[in-house]
């Protein structure tokens, strides 16, 4: 029997209260705009992380608003993601940058919630009913990502910014660079509001036999690497497409400074390993796998050292985004039972696997691209 390991957030209701008229004609108003007098609001997404949808505007126009829960995404990290964004697109990638109101801000509160809204993004939500963890459609789906993404390293490399304020749910690879694994995470748990107490007490004890073996390997790749901003979930639902190709990168919540190599192991731990039957007689998508790292070297070649990072990290990638879903799920939204999946599914589970055949075989698998 295969065990899931992990939440397939594509079946999940949004955890949060869908957008009202009243929300949306007050964040209008603020930017500036007015919504069409019946009915504005055309379709509302069952992401589970936040409130969104497609407004009509007065005008016939129509925009993308989206409200976080003030303890997710505070305004000052939303600020930090929008500059990378607008920087993106200053680059030339196929992104839209959020509006700013007449004081050049680019997120408004109002009561717990704090609001963005972008112009629409052109292109198919081709992936919008695919299950999470599920490969690309096709091999040219996933070579097109990888050229893409390629596409956004290269043009974030000229994007010199910190990490992202501290807060759930981002990509982060910060306790990774350093030699005590475990003291580094438990200095990092602490900025996680509400996840101490949601872990057992003997979760390092745990966790940490899993992945020092991975982590010792990194730090001996550790001074190959270059600092740079990443998309940090990159995956076919948070792209639009036209037939084959990508035309339009979103979702930019979980970005933040890491790595090239960092950011290409979250892509394919998000898409080619299927997490929700781990334990099935094909686990590993390794036809797309070459398609989307050939296609990628091919627009942003890497030496053998760096690509030898993308093997390490690919075991160690999900830890702190594991993590923080504890804390999202038992914290914010006291639910103890996906908090529960997050910890021995995701966290502990993703790791345990990479020492199964499976897992093992994949790493040796990267060698050509290591």
């Amino acid at each position: 029997m295969s065990i899931a390991l992990g939440i397939d957030e594509s079946h999940k209701v949004s955890d949060w209260p869908p957008l009202q008229e009243h929300d949306i004609r007050h964040v209008l108003k603020g930017f500036g705009l007015s919504p069409a007098a019946h009915r504005p609001i055309s379709w509302q997404s069952e992401r589970p992380f936040s409130s969104a949808g497609i407004i009509r505007l007065d005008d016939g126009y129509e925009v993308f608003i989206k409200r976080h829960d003030y303890r997710l995404r505070p305004a000052d990290s939303l600020t930090d993601e929008h500059r990378f964004i607008e920087h993106l697109l200053a680059e030339g990638l196929p992104v839209c940058a959020p509006l700013r109101d007449h004081q050049q801000l680019s997120t408004l509160i109002a009561g717990n919630g704090v609001f963005e809204v972008f112009p629409l993004l052109k292109g198919d939500d081709l992936y919008h009913t695919t299950r999470s963890w599920e490969p690309y459609h096709n091999i040219q789906h996933a070579a097109s990502a990888g050229a893409m993404l390629a596409r956004l390293h290269q043009a974030s490399s000229h994007y010199h910014a910190p990490s992202r304020s501290p807060c759930l749910l981002t990509s982060c690879m910060e306790p990774l660079l350093h030699e005590d694994l475990g003291e580094s995470l438990r200095h990092w748990v602490l900025t996680q509001p509400g996840l101490s107490a949601h872990l057992p007490a003997n979760w390092l004890d745990e966790l940490l036999p899993l992945v020092t073996p991975f982590h010792q390997h990194f730090l001996s790749l550790r001074d190959c690497m270059t600092p740079l901003w990443g998309h940090g979930d990159w995956h076919g639902s948070n792209l639009t497409w036209h037939r084959d190709h990508v035309y339009g990168i979103f979702d930019f919540g979980m970005s933040n400074l890491s790595c090239a190599e960092f950011d290409l192991a979250v892509a394919l731990e998000r898409s080619f390993i299927r997490w929700m039957a781990p334990n099935s007689s094909h686990p590993i998508a390794y036809e797309q796998i070459e398609h989307f790292l050939d296609a990628y070297n091919h627009h942003c070649p890497r030496t053998a050292a760096r690509n030898a990072l993308v093997a390490s990290l690919l075991p160690l990638c999900h830890i702190t985004f594991a993590l923080s879903e504890i804390a999202y799920y038992g914290y914010l939204l006291g639910d103890q039972a996906h908090a529960d999946i997050a910890y021995h599914g995701y966290l502990l589970g993703h790791a345990r696997w990479f020492h199964s055949s499976a897992g093992q075989g994949l790493l040796y698998a990267l060698a050509p691209y290591a």
